[in-house]
Parts: structure tokens; C-alpha cells; sequence
């Protein structure tokens, strides 16, 4: 099913799972806004898409600061629709509870939950006048299940799951699917120091082709989470 003329933005899109997600749209004939967090991510990206020539949209967003969110949001208020919203950016900083630092849990809060919650909030108007659009919040395994040197990042991702809940509960009558995402261990960069063998984790096109999947039903129909592992369990 070819999606020419319809639109996606996808938060944290220059590495890792996010530009899994930003090439499968693309493929599928989407335009497709991304954003990261420095120009060097974001042009080195760009240089990778540049097959897609004008469909690949890159921009700096810091989805903490509110002057970059809402110039985001302006930008794609021009095309006057969007399809997609890909909730992806986020960060990981290993910390323990007992041992840990209140600042940690902040700056992860502020990333992963008040980053979402700002990108949703000014872009929400245009998937409101979008047929069949969708809501996507990538909230890892340990948004489910707290793991071990993991505190302020389960704490955050178990918020970032309350809020796609919330969003969910509130947008269904209004023709906005929201779709809660969690996976495991997916191979990106930052797991390419590990011992272990690739083969041991998830793919990143894997997390990409779910997502799309659960876009592409029928529009009366949410899969309301998407829960995706290694074959071999969580590492």
C-alpha cells in the first residue's frame, strides 16, 4: 500500500531503532520528518536517506526545549497534515537507587516523559485533522520491568507507558490510535561494545516493521501495545 503524499515524524531518527523507523516509512513512500539532537547526527543521517531526496526531512530538536519543539512543530503545520508521530527520542544513563543521583532521574524525566509529552502536545492539532493517524511511543521492556542498574530509566519509561495510556484513553474517540511500544535488547551502537553476538539481539528493522504493521490496519482497529523480545529472552 503505497503512502505517497502522507506524513510521519520521528523523534530520536537519526540512530539506532529511530532510523530503522524513518527508513521503513520512507520506503514506503512517506515523507518523513526526523530529529536529532546534534547537526553531525542528523546530516550523517541525511547522507543516508539521500536516496529519498526531498522525503527525508532532518532537524536539530532538543525535545526538552521548548523553542525547538514548537519551531518543529511549525515546520510541518506548513504541509498541513501528519500521519505519524513516532515518539522515539529518549536516553539511557545506568543508575542505582540506593547509590544514585535525584539529577539523573530529572534529566530523564525531562527526556523520555516531558519530551514526549511536549512533541505530542504540538503536534496534536494536526493529527487531529488527519484521517487515520497514529500516535507511536517507544517505551523499551524495562517501561514494563524494572531491571537491575536501570532505576531512573524504568522510572521513566513506566511513566512514558502511563502517558501513552492516558493519550490512548482520551484520543480514541477522536480517530487517534496510539500504540505503546516495548522492546528488548535491539543491536544499535550502543550495544556494539558487547560481548555478546549479534545474533543474541533484536534488529532494529524488526522494531520498524512492527510498527508499520500495526500502522497499516484497519483504520477502526489499535493494536494498543507492541511487545517484542530476542528469541532467547531479555539480556
Amino acid at each position: 500500500m503505497t503512502q505517497e503524499g502522507n506524513f510521519a515524524l520521528v523523534t530520536g531518527g537519526s540512530r539506532g531503532i529511530g532510523k530503522a523507523i524513518v527508513h521503513t516509512f520512507l520506503k514506503e513512500g512517506f515523507t518523513v520528518f526526523f530529529t536529532g539532537t546534534s547537526r553531525e547526527t542528523v546530516d550523517a543521517a541525511m547522507h543516508d536517506f539521500s536516496e529519498y531526496k526531498e522525503k527525508a526531512i532532518g532537524k536539530v530538536c532538543d525535545v526538552t526545549e521548548a523553542a525547538h519543539v514548537n519551531a518543529l512543530a511549525e515546520d510541518i503545520k506548513v504541509h498541513g497534515r501528519l500521519n505519524v508521530l513516532v515518539n522515539n527520542a529518549g536516553v539511557f544513563v545506568p543508575d542505582t537507587f540506593a547509590e544514585g543521583d535525584a539529577s539523573v532521574l530529572r534529566k530523564l524525566m525531562e527526556i523520555n516523559v516531558f519530551g514526549t509529552y511536549a512533541v505530542s502536545q504540538a503536534v496534536l492539532p494536526l493529527l487531529l485533522k488527519t484521517k487515520q493517524s497514529h500516535i507511536f511511543n517507544t517505551c523499551s521492556i524495562a517501561g514494563q520491568k524494572a531491571y537491575p542498574n536501570g532505576c531512573s530509566y524504568s522510572v521513566s519509561k513506566f511513566a512514558m507507558d502511563g502517558l501513552g495510556k492516558s493519550m490512548r484513553l482520551e484520543l480514541m474517540d477522536k480517530g487517534v490510535r496510539v500504540t505503546n511500544v516495548y522492546p528488548g535488547a535491539t543491536y544499535t551502537d550502543s550495544w556494539a561494545s558487547s560481548d555478546l553476538p549479534k545474533s543474541r539481539f533484536m534488529q532494529a528493522d524488526d522494531v520498524a516493521k512492527s510498527i508499520l504493521n500495526a500502522y497499516n490496519i484497519n483504520e477502526f482497529s489499535d493494536v494498543e501495545e507492541i511487545v517484542i523480545r530476542p528469541i532467547l529472552g531479555d539480556i
